[in-house]
């Protein structure tokens, strides 16, 4: 997307030297094992959600739509796009029809409006509720 920024969500204790334009870290306490990975990224889109709907309550003219993925996704055209072309969804995210292992992070994108963001973030917390415990 012309003009993103990458915001990389992370362990706090990781220690990850960033020195490029528009790229920034956003520590999220959590439970980073790797049995435990695939809950923790739900849980740490959910907090950065509610930290941009708090920010949004604060300047609502200031729509920021949200595309996380996993770092292993190749990106070859403008994903923001899609928030043009499909302007009434509120959330979009992959599904992995294996029983083995349900929760796919790999593309999640959160429409940056209230509503958007109220919503994405439940959806999230549904599937994280919904998760069992070793996914």
């Amino acid at each position: 997307m012309p003009q993103s920024e990458v915001i990389i969500l992370t362990d706090p204790v990781s220690d990850l030297s960033v020195h490029r334009n528009r790229v920034s870290l956003y520590p999220i306490q959590g439970e980073y094992s790797r049995d435990k990975l695939m809950l923790q990224r739900i849980r740490s889109c959910i907090t950065f959600l509610e930290t941009r709907l708090h920010k949004l309550s604060q300047n609502p003219m200031d729509i920021i739509h949200y595309i996380f993925t996993d770092s292993d996704i190749a990106v070859v055209d403008d994903l923001g796009q899609i928030f043009c072309d499909h302007p009434n969804f509120h959330m979009a995210l992959t599904f992995r029809n294996n029983k083995a292992q349900p929760l796919n992070s790999g593309f999640i994108a959160v429409k940056g409006t209230p509503d958007g963001i109220l919503r994405g973030g439940a959806m999230l917390a549904l599937v994280q509720a919904s998760a069992p415990t070793n996914f």
